[in-house]
């Protein structure tokens, strides 16, 4: 925490030109700022437009890397809109109390039914907005954990990148300024009721500016690129693994928690921070559904209910001691997004013959034919008798086969800053701090101990909007 007193002496250090990814940018830096936004992904974006569009005149994103967009940049796109034309196999239309009671029980009971039915709520208003600025929309499917086709692709081969493509595109018609290659290293306070009133940012060069704000939003994502905090809260998730937005430990390290960090020096609160979300994330795996594909150990043998929840599965891995794990599926299945890069790419392997398929797991044909034969008979009668699925909705018995390897990354941090209905972030005393909002994955207190498939992105727009809203009506 810095005070006004350290920022009006240093206010100086200020007078260097902002520099973004895409050259010199001519506006002052060293102006009173009405919304300062922390990272540039989805959360972000939302953010800063949605300040824009409630009057707000001056709103800066600061990022702290070249790119813009961090995890959601690189997301599969899966987004929970709870609209009334989803109906399930039974013919009952989604809604959402439907979809606030399956994010609750998939989280374990454990999240905030307040923050989890505004989310609800608010996810179809966030699929309109989000269609308004561009997005055009698949068909639906069901998402992992949840029994409505209530989840949604962008029709775009990268759906996380357009997201991010077409609100970067509106906020820079909006006039919303960008600043690049600058991290945020504090938050600026004044000294009477500590009041969030700036930040501090470090240029590559390692140079400190104060930046004043009438109001900040931590935008800054979760902590999954930060191996001792993660192994702080949870010690399986060693070094040794990477972040899904990561896979291959080659790329920028972006979430790191440093909004949490800033915010807990403020005295904010946190909740969940254990419960770190783990997924198969090589893109061995080619379905967006469950039932057409299984999970195979190297013996060629399945190991579990491949529709359980993610953290039981992740929690299986982890107990089975298995450091791959290969999926198969065939020719009828209903195959996701960038299904011919992965085979172009060689992430997923196209096999003529199941002889094909254990030669590449290099296990034994006849574990193999035993498991396909036991799971293709239990496929016809929709009955899964040796893990209990309940959604085995296909054989797996038309060649060709494809066949992907897949470990566990670290995907997603459950937990973060308490905050509350109106995006404000929490004191330990349950107290908002003064201008200080909070939203996507740097935000707790959702999703208990796992989340529900397509729920972080929506989350990122519904409380992202609900945070730049609420933030421009303290700067007007």
């Amino acid at each position: 925490m810095i005070s006004r007193r350290k920022l009006l002496s240093a206010s100086a250090l200020a007078l260097t030109p902002a520099v973004n990814a895409f050259g010199a940018l001519n506006f002052n830096i060293n102006k009173t700022w009405d919304v300062i936004v922390i990272g540039s992904g989805l959360a972000g974006l939302s953010a800063a437009i949605a300040a824009k569009e409630n009057k707000a005149k001056d709103v800066l994103i600061i990022e702290k890397t070249s790119l813009i967009g961090g995890h959601s940049r690189s997301s599969s796109g899966s987004f929970c809109a709870a609209l009334p034309t989803n109906i399930d196999k039974n013919g009952v239309p989604d809604s959402p109390q439907l979809m606030a009671r399956e994010i609750y029980e998939y989280g374990g009971k454990l999240g905030s039914m307040e923050l989890i039915n505004i989310l609800a709520e608010q996810s179809v208003n966030a699929y309109r907005w989000l269609a308004s600025k561009g997005v055009k929309w698949s068909a639906p499917f069901i998402p992992v954990g949840a029994s409505y086709p209530r989840g949604f692709h962008s029709n775009a081969p990268l759906s996380g990148f357009d997201y991010v493509h077409k609100l970067t595109t509106n906020a820079r018609e909006l006039g919303i300024n960008f600043l690049f290659r600058r991290e945020v290293t504090d938050l600026l306070t004044d000294d009477g009721r500590g009041a969030v009133c700036g930040v501090v940012i470090r240029d590559t060069y390692g140079t400190l500016k104060y930046l004043k704000a009438k109001t900040v939003i931590l935008a800054t994502g979760g902590f999954t690129d930060n191996p001792v905090m993660r192994a702080r809260y949870d010690s399986r998730l060693s070094s040794s693994l990477h972040s899904t937005a990561n896979p291959f430990g080659r790329g920028l390290l972006t979430a790191t928690g440093d909004g949490i960090r800033m915010a807990q020096e403020l005295g904010a609160d946190t909740i969940d921070m254990e419960h770190i979300q783990t997924l198969f994330y090589l893109g061995g795996r080619l379905l967006d559904y469950v039932g057409g594909d299984i999970y195979l150990d190297s013996r060629g043998k399945r190991f579990i209910n491949e529709g359980s929840s993610l953290k039981q599965i992740s929690d299986t891995v982890f107990s089975l001691g298995l450091k791959e794990v290969w999926i198969l599926t065939d020719a009828k299945s209903h195959k996701g997004p960038n299904f011919e890069n992965r085979i172009k790419n060689g992430i997923v392997n196209k096999c003529n013959s199941l002889e094909e398929v254990a030669s590449l797991i290099r296990c034994p044909i006849e574990n193999l034919k035993r498991t396909l034969d036991r799971y293709n008979t239990d496929a016809e009668s929709n009955s899964d008798s040796e893990f209990g699925k309940t959604t085995v909705l296909q054989k797996i018995d038309r060649p060709p086969y494809f066949v992907g390897k897949e470990k566990l990354g670290v995907h997603f941090c459950c937990g973060g800053l308490k905050f509350d209905r109106y995006a404000r972030v929490l004191d330990t005393y349950e107290a908002p701090i003064p201008n200080l909002y909070v939203a996507g994955e740097a935000a707790g207190g959702i999703h208990g101990n796992n989340r529900m498939g397509g729920c972080a992105l929506v989350e990122c727009v519904v409380f992202g909007r609900i945070a730049g809203t609420h933030a421009a009506e303290i700067s007007l």
